[in-house]
């Protein structure tokens, strides 16, 4: 199954000058898990387990000029791992790096990135304050299976 953000439209980032865009989306299965790798039961209310499958996160600029892409999309390229890309409003002309590079990085939480945005600039809403991306992030890393 995969979800996107704002219906696979870019997401207006408001911030103190120009904006940033923000397209999302996450591909992901649900397991129902009855019994723990100890063979115990697990309890009803943590039966059901989301596994990421992958994901393609993108800041773009206000003319769709990407600034940074998180990247992971197994069996897609010749790239399985997550990775990174560095948008071309970022390099210099002769850059050792170009915006095709896959930068390898671990996997990346959506709140990671919404986290990136706000080191950018954007200002959070109300309902994303850094508190919330904090104990969303902590719950998340709590159950992962990967590490």
């Amino acid at each position: 199954m995969t979800i996107s953000l704002n219906s696979g439209e870019p997401s207006k980032m408001r911030t103190g000058g120009k904006p940033f865009f923000l397209e999302a989306s996450i591909q992901f299965m649900v397991e129902e898990r009855r019994a723990g790798r100890d063979g115990r039961p697990i309890p009803r209310s943590e039966r059901y387990k989301v596994s990421t499958k992958g994901y393609m996160y993108t800041i773009t600029t206000e003319d769709s000029q990407e600034v940074l892409g998180f990247h992971w999309h197994p069996g897609r390229e010749a790239v399985d791992e997550p990775h990174l890309h560095v948008g071309t409003v970022n390099l210099v002309q002769g850059a050792p790096i170009t915006r095709k590079q896959h930068i390898m990085v671990g996997r990346v939480a959506f709140e990671d990135v919404l986290g990136t945005l706000m080191q950018m600039g954007v200002v959070p809403s109300k309902v994303i304050a850094p508190q919330v991306l904090e104990t969303n992030l902590d719950t998340f890393k709590r159950y992962r299976t990967w590490s």
